[in-house]
């Protein structure tokens, strides 16, 4: 098999692998019952419909034209921050958490993990800079994803401290 086609495969399987990630989250949205934990969920189900749709970008230009785009693309990484600042605003409605909630973060997780060693793979078994580009774009924003929803688990696990911790308060005695 030439990398070409080892590219198409490639990303085929990142189509499947974005497209159950979606799934997951779209689920487990639907069955969070923390508001906050939902709205995350909900989140990461967008991001995974714009990962589908820049791959599918990619590949259907590979094969159009059996090469890659010269122009990849670009990140949409957003500030993760954002919505831990806004959950401020409904502290005691969020912070209730159910065991139902903590096994999907944990599913969630390691899903954003295995993202992250599938694209780091595949960039660096690329020798196009373009293509290993693309695929380092696509590694470092799973780690975001997996980084955000390390955060709900901690702020789910207690606020209190997760606030401090965010806030960088100094308590005195």
């Amino acid at each position: 098999m030439d990398h070409t086609d080892f590219l198409k495969n490639s990303l085929r399987e990142a189509i499947i692998f974005e497209q159950n990630g979606r799934e997951f989250f779209l689920k487990s949205a639907e069955e969070a019952k923390n508001p906050f934990a939902k709205e995350i969920f909900k989140t990461l189900a967008d991001e995974e419909l714009k990962h589908i749709k820049r791959i599918k970008e990619v590949f259907d230009n590979l094969v159009r034209e059996n090469v890659l785009p010269t122009n990849i693309p670009a990140s949409e990484n957003k500030p993760w921050k954002n919505i831990f600042k806004e959950a401020l605003e409904r502290f005691r409605e969020l912070v209730k958490s159910d065991i139902q909630d903590k096994e999907a973060i944990k599913l969630g997780l390691d899903f954003e993990s295995k993202g992250f060693k599938f694209y780091d793979q595949l960039a660096k078994k690329s020798t196009d800079p373009v293509e290993k580009r693309f695929f380092e774009i696509l590694r470092d924003e799973e780690e975001g994803h997996y980084l955000l929803i390390e955060n709900l688990e901690k702020f789910l696990l207690n606020p209190v401290d997760w606030f401090g911790e965010q806030e960088h308060h100094i308590f005195e005695g």
